[in-house]
């Protein structure tokens, strides 16, 4: 990595967040200037197709936007499924792969130039597409209450 895209932090060894962890090449943008945009399917394929080799493991949204997207499915015929685990627990997906949510992820970020620019003060919301592995994205956090 060159020093030129080291952003400064006030703590080194503090996760920055996907955010600033994802390439500008492996991004793709819904909407333009400072107007969020709707979910297009087309956006989703793309996102999807920026993973090589292979699927992502993954895909990663708010609760807002997997509620939308639960919707959306049941109100058509889309490449999102909903399927039951062997406990009754439904699992969301999109072209076979798994959708999870987490609760970091705002749904009031706030875009400029039809991009990511602050987590708070808008309307959007991201998605990330993520592959787990040596060659891919990986991360270790330590949990200070289990040293003795």
């Amino acid at each position: 990595m060159s020093s030129s895209t080291v952003t400064a932090r006030v703590n080194s060894k503090q996760f920055d967040g996907l955010h600033k962890l994802t390439p500008a090449a492996q991004q793709i943008h819904q909407g333009s200037g400072t107007t969020p945009a709707a979910l297009s399917l087309a956006n989703m394929d793309a996102l999807l197709d920026l993973i090589r080799p292979g699927k992502p493991d993954l895909i990663l949204m708010s609760r807002r936007t997997r509620r939308l997207i639960s919707q959306y499915a049941r109100s058509t015929n889309s490449p999102f499924v909903v399927s039951y685990s062997a406990f009754g627990e439904s699992i969301a997906s999109y072209n076979g792969v798994p959708i999870f949510v987490s609760d970091f992820l705002s749904d009031s970020e706030v875009i400029s130039g039809g991009s990511y620019s602050a987590k708070t003060g808008g309307a959007s919301s991201s998605i990330f597409a993520l592959k787990f592995g040596e060659d891919a994205l990986a991360g270790l956090e330590g949990d200070r209450r289990d040293r003795r």
